[in-house]
């Protein structure tokens, strides 16, 4: 009688502390809150991080020769990352990737420019499908015999920074059609 009384409690205490805990399979389970967050944990995207170390008519991580190649530099706060490519439309090929979207200026620091500006950028998260179509023949080849591809490639020049919506940057602009094929002003260095 004594057992059946310790029974009835323990079940009582279980049922009013909201314990979810049950058994399937021979497993233990958490809540149903848990259980998602272990499926999303396992879901989750791979990233692969591919730093450049290219040569370019100037070196993007001095803050010196940024500085004296922009025409226009701003504080500004993205407003949009409209999306990211490596597809220009002129030479008909796959190139580097990189991100365009919309930015809000605060102060001008140097030079003129709207209160609002479409902005390209070199770099960006790009799926790696795509990311392959811009790499030689013979790297292509070999990512294709891998199994265990990322599902998607972070792009950037060493020293470079990723940028986010609704985050505030000092950014280095210029305006060169033959370089900033997809918006009016091209960052050629962002730093916050």
């Amino acid at each position: 009688m004594l057992m059946k009384k310790l029974l009835m409690i323990t079940i009582l205490l279980l049922t009013l502390t909201g314990c979810t805990v049950s058994a399937l399979n021979g497993h233990t389970v958490g809540s149903e809150a848990n259980v998602e967050a272990k499926h999303e944990e396992v879901n989750k995207p791979t990233v692969l991080d591919a730093v450049s170390f290219v040569s370019l008519t100037f070196d993007p991580s001095n803050p010196d020769h940024v500085y004296e190649q922009a025409e226009m530099i701003v504080i500004a706060s993205i407003t949009s990352i409209d999306g990211t490519d490596n597809f220009d439309e002129e030479t008909q090929s796959y190139t580097r990737v990189f991100t365009y979207g919309q930015a809000a200026v605060h102060p001008v620091l140097k030079g003129e420019i709207p209160e609002s500006f479409e902005f390209e950028r070199i770099g960006g998260v790009i799926e790696f499908d795509k990311y392959k179509l811009s790499q030689t023949e013979k790297t292509q080849s070999l990512l294709s015999q891998n199994d265990n591809n990322p599902d998607y490639v972070n792009e950037r020049f060493d020293g470079d920074i990723d940028i986010e919506v609704n985050k505030t940057y000092v950014m280095y602009l210029i305006q060169d059609e033959t370089r900033c094929a997809h918006a009016d002003y091209c960052v050629i260095g962002c730093s916050g």
